[in-house]
């Protein structure tokens, strides 16, 4: 109880810096929605998700390759040299990508738009920013390894107060429109960089090793794949929506899937960036499958309960924040959530596969999902438009949970409590179908009313037999501790 209590102590300040991270797109909602039409919208989606798809390629999953060899390297010489050699990798292959990725800006124009000389030049900057990318993310992976989650917290609020500065400059007062968004990314990230990037080179040495650069890729080698088979379920709809529906449904059905991008920085990404390492660090304790299906039951009531709280509360939100043209966006949130819980069970419990080190089987994985999502994207977006892509989406996330939960299994099988899980599961379907049944025209009753009824679904798990006596003291003493904390710190 002790581990899974620091494991969501952890967690609760990476929510904080994760969500400082990605705040900058909540936080500009209102004005991208007001200065940017769903086309433009739909525009800059569209060009950072093909460096998204270039990055998943060229990164060679090198983050992933952090956490795990991290710990292995148990002398000083031999950590500074293996982190060296990953940034260096790193930062060659990113090189690489940007340049040939810049000098054929234009035929990607052509290929994703209409080859317009603003989307040629669109397609230079987010080059540009994708050479960045590697001096940012390579020391955030060291941070988490390292459970600096504090430090993590302040980068994330540096960056976030750049960027907001720096879009309401470009986009506002400068008039730059969705380019304005690419110019703050680039000074903001530079920016960032130069300082992480000093971070990095305390605990490293300018070595490289290639051995260890193999190691690296071999490892990483099969999670490339997994990683495109990622990209094609989380982004190829847009293209679908793209070819079948254009650019305005593009930006509409974009705006309606940021609330899961948010949904996963408030609840699996904080706790598997606190979990994942130290789910490695405590893989030999003979109490670890106990605290490890714990951790599982716990995060899976905090995937369902966020998911239905945003779902239930998504057609206020938009119309408060968004400008008329987007308020449909809210009628495909839930679908997408309901994938996004699923993405977090695959998360939690795919650690056999890492553990054994035998990710060969994640390329299939990749393969057989991406597949999936492509076959039931020609089958429902042609008709559904939104809805069949989000439904796509759902279908297509649970064969890749399915298929990676078995291969988890194979390798370390590990208990997990499924039955109490598909309760809160249902329980959540119930009071999400209350919420739809009553459409309330006055936002501050619709909030009321949405706001009793996430109150009273916890109220159902916490009298139900879900959690035993036991169970519910250590949750009320965990509380209390933390309550205690608090007021000292305060004081």
């Amino acid at each position: 109880m002790a581990q899974s209590g620091s494991t969501i102590k952890n967690a609760g300040i990476y929510a904080l810096g994760l969500v400082l991270s990605k705040l900058v797109g909540l936080v500009m909602l209102p004005i991208y929605t007001r200065y940017l039409s769903p086309a433009d919208y739909a525009r800059i989606e569209l060009l950072l998700l093909t460096t998204e798809l270039t990055a998943l390629v060229i990164g060679f999953g090198i983050r992933q390759s952090i956490t795990r060899f991290y710990y292995r390297y148990t002398e000083t010489d031999d950590r500074r040299t293996f982190l060296s050699t990953a940034i260096i990798l790193s930062i060659g292959l990113y090189t690489t990508a940007s340049i040939v990725g810049f000098f054929n800006a234009e035929r990607l124009s052509v290929l994703i738009f209409e080859g317009l000389p603003k989307e040629t030049y669109s397609f230079k900057l987010v080059f540009l920013l994708f050479f960045l990318e590697p001096l940012k993310i390579i020391p955030l992976v060291l941070i988490r390894a390292q459970q600096r989650a504090k430090l993590f917290v302040m980068v994330s609020l540096a960056e976030l107060l750049l960027q907001v500065g720096l879009n309401v400059y470009f986009i506002i007062f400068a008039g730059q429109g969705y380019v304005g968004i690419l110019y703050s990314s680039i000074i903001s990230i530079s920016l960032i960089s130069l300082y992480l990037t000093i971070y990095y080179f305390r605990f490293s040495r300018f070595r490289f090793s290639s051995s260890m650069a193999r190691e690296v890729l071999k490892y990483g080698a099969p999670i490339v794949l997994l990683n495109l088979g990622n990209f094609v379920l989380t982004f190829s709809d847009r293209y679908f929506l793209k070819a079948y529906a254009g650019l305005t449904e593009v930006g509409i059905y974009s705006l309606g899937y940021k609330l899961a991008f948010i949904y996963s920085t408030l609840s699996y990404l904080p706790l598997f960036s606190s979990w994942n390492p130290k789910r490695y660090e405590l893989a030999e304790d003979p109490t670890f499958p106990e605290t490890n299906k714990t951790v599982f039951t716990n995060a899976s009531l905090l995937f369902i309960f966020f998911a239905l709280g945003i779902s239930v509360f998504s057609r206020d939100f938009f119309r408060i924040i968004a400008a008329p043209e987007f308020h449909p966006a809210y009628k495909v949130v839930p679908i997408i959530l309901l994938a996004y819980v699923i993405q977090g069970w695959t998360s939690l419990t795919d650690f056999g596969i890492h553990y054994t080190g035998k990710t060969k089987c994640l390329a299939l994985v990749g393969v057989v999902s991406s597949a999936a999502i492509v076959a039931l994207s020609f089958g429902l977006i042609p008709t559904l438009l939104g809805y069949g892509a989000a439904l796509a989406t759902v279908a297509a996330f649970l064969v890749r949970f399915f298929m990676t939960y078995h291969y988890a299994q194979k390798y370390l099988h590990l208990p997990y409590e499924w039955g109490k899980v598909m309760t809160m599961l249902g329980l959540a379907v119930v009071v999400y179908g209350l919420s739809w049944l009553v459409t309330l025209d006055n936002v501050i009753l619709s909030a009321g009313y949405n706001s009793l009824l996430c109150t009273a679904y916890l109220g159902l798990i916490w009298y139900s037999p879900i959690y035993g006596n036991e169970e519910k003291s250590a949750l009320i003493r965990t509380v209390r501790q933390q309550m205690q904390r608090f007021r000292r710190q305060k004081a």
